[in-house]
């Protein structure tokens, strides 16, 4: 993959908090959450540790270990455009199937949303109690159910996604027994540079934002055909995933450094004509805000 391809992937779409990479916006996807085709995978091998993006046992995940493309989601179950992605990533599961796409869940839940980080911890107790199938309908149910988050909710999603020890739960929420994990999570995203929900590493490419379906595909094409190459000089497969996304993360970041733009100009001052726009507040107001919005952004 050239540097030039590499730095088109940082694609600035619709995402919760912070800046999403630079690059060609695309829209997202609007669309509802069915999580169909969920199903866990195998334990990591131990080389994924080693990855730019790490991936353990501990993470939940769907697909072979050794499929040729792993995806990496940090998300928040409380941002609507990872409700959006969750979507697309289903659609991704159904057109790749699990010997080419693993797809792996790390937890970036944001300060802002005040649920957060409550339903994250929710989700790894399911894991941690009923296992990785079970996190996954959780997930489903968590997405489809988003204005419904909080400790009623979680319980009744844990039971339907298959934990029977209700009790456990109960108790593991009180006393944040799976806060660890999120934390950790958290930790490896800020690493990462990770700034905002979803986001994505595919083989360690970064992809930003609620990301259309075809912009999955087109990294994830170009990701087998590299894969087959690796495989082909004799990478284990065991490794590919650890050899790639070092690889590919490293050439992104060459490639950023090189595209760095100008420093931000934060000393001029623009006159923005009000003409006969709508205004609340007196005109001689001792501050003007000059909004530019659109009425079907969330």
């Amino acid at each position: 993959m050239t540097g030039a391809r590499l730095a088109v992937l940082g694609l600035a779409v619709a995402a919760c908090g912070g800046a999403p990479p630079r690059g060609r916006a695309s829209s997202p996807e609007a669309t509802a959450v069915t999580g169909t085709g969920i199903a866990s995978a195998a334990i990591a091998p131990t080389a994924d540790a080693e990855a730019a993006v790490p991936v353990g046992p501990e993470d939940a995940s769907w697909g072979n270990p050794t499929a040729l493309v792993t995806i990496v989601e940090f998300a928040d179950f409380e941002c609507p455009f990872c409700a959006r992605a969750a979507e697309t990533l289903s659609r991704v599961r159904e057109a790749y199937g699990p010997d080419k796409v693993r797809l792996v869940w790390k937890n970036s839940p944001l300060p802002f949303h005040p649920n957060a980080k409550g339903a994250s911890e929710a989700a790894e107790g399911v894991r941690v109690l009923a296992g990785a199938d079970a996190f996954w309908r959780f997930y489903t149910l968590a997405f489809a159910g988003q204005k419904e988050l909080g400790p009623e909710a979680y319980a009744r999603w844990a039971a339907q996604a298959g934990v029977r020890d209700a009790a456990a739960f109960q108790a593991g929420l009180v006393g944040h027994a799976w806060a660890a994990k999120v934390d950790a999570d958290l930790a490896t995203a800020n690493k990462l540079g990770v700034s905002g929900t979803p986001w994505f590493f595919v083989n360690g490419i970064r992809l930003g934002g609620a990301q259309p379906f075809d912009a999955f595909r087109d990294v994830i094409d170009e990701q087998i055909v590299a894969a087959h190459a690796k495989l082909a000089t004799g990478t284990p497969a065991a490794r590919l995933y650890a050899t790639l996304s070092r690889e590919n993360l490293a050439a992104q970041g060459a490639q950023d450094d090189a595209d760095d733009e100008p420093a931000e100009d934060t000393r001029t001052v623009y006159k923005v004509p009000v003409g006969k726009s709508p205004v609340r507040g007196a005109p001689n107001a001792l501050v003007t805000i000059v909004e530019f919005a659109d009425y079907q952004c969330p």
